[in-house]
């Protein structure tokens, strides 16, 4: 690892950015989101930074660069196309123990750009030193695919709640929902727990769908056919527990049935003409089952205050 990834405070900070063309613009967008105060310095600047500089929004020093530009800055960026002040903004930046980036010349910066994603409170970064942004946007492309907007609603409500955290109340949060959370806060009882068949149409890991993908990273058992292939496994967590369904047979499975019953999320891999099947039994358990043949919400949640589930795999009639 070369660079430590961190995250900087920057609100009612001072940024100071040399340069007012197209680059240094996407810059001030950043600083801006992020709550900074930003000082321009460039003898000219483009549409959309003389645009900010009339709103207000940022201010603008019109001239060449000087040293005591930096004075009372927190951070500094230096975007301009002239090496020689690159070089004139890094040197200065250095003396004055100030971090500062200096766009498309990593021999100059003490800290680099990542390419970013941005959930609001949820954040993550990708970077590969320096050696290839269009790699690392590559990478945050993928990263955009798999973590849905929804996970800024639960970021919201996360740090009031313990209990969103379930994956039930996860997925909900996620798809759209906003639940009210002197309800939440209020409810009682067991955390219940969900069943999930998900169908694999093949076996090529890129034609599961994005909900498929999420629902893998949060399961806490994953039960699969035999011929699910070691790729889609893989996009479970580490520490979820994976079970073969052809171990099912028309026996009850204890690894299922407690985990429901501990109010997990079971997820049951099936390929196309198959399906997880759920069934009743006497033993009283706390969880709910959903989809793939599965009871559906009221008539799931009142089976769960009388029955415990089997779960075996069939195939359906022809």
């Amino acid at each position: 690892m070369d660079y430590m990834p961190i995250f900087l405070k920057l609100e009612d900070r001072l940024a100071v950015v040399v340069g007012g063309g197209d680059v240094a613009a996407r810059k001030l967008e950043l600083l801006r989101r992020a709550g900074a105060r930003i000082r321009v310095v460039a003898p000219e600047a483009g549409e959309a930074v003389a645009a900010l500089a009339a709103s207000g929004r940022i201010a603008w020093r019109q001239g060449r660069f000087t040293a005591e530009d930096l004075d009372g800055a927190d951070l500094v960026i230096a975007a301009t196309d002239a090496r020689d002040v690159n070089e004139a903004v890094a040197a200065a930046a250095r003396v004055l123990h100030l971090p500062v980036n200096v766009v498309d010349a990593p021999d100059l910066c003490s800290f680099i750009m990542p390419a970013i994603i941005d959930r609001g409170r949820v954040v993550a970064a990708v970077s590969t030193g320096g050696a290839s942004p269009v790699l690392a946007r590559l990478v945050r492309a993928r990263i955009e695919l798999a973590l849905p907007h929804g996970v800024e609603r639960l970021a919201e409500l996360a740090a009031s709640w313990e209990r969103l955290f379930a994956p039930r109340s996860v997925e909900r949060i996620l798809e759209g929902e906003v639940p009210d959370l002197d309800t939440l806060l209020a409810a009682s009882g067991p955390l219940r727990g969900r069943l999930v068949t998900v169908e694999v149409p093949s076996h090529d890991p890129e034609a599961l769908t994005l909900r498929a993908i999420r629902l893998l990273q949060s399961a806490d058992l994953v039960l699969h056919e035999a011929g699910v292939p070691a790729e889609i496994l893989e996009f479970a967590r580490r520490d979820a527990k994976r079970v073969e369904l052809a171990r099912l047979g028309g026996t009850t499975l204890p690894e299922a049935a407690a985990a429901l019953a501990e109010g997990l999320l079971v997820v049951a891999l099936a390929s196309a003409g198959r399906a997880a099947r759920v069934e009743r039994k006497p033993k009283p358990l706390s969880c709910t089952a959903e989809e793939g043949g599965a009871p559906q919400s009221g008539e799931g949640e009142r089976a769960a205050r009388d029955g415990a589930w089997r779960l075996r795999a069939s195939h359906p009639a022809r």
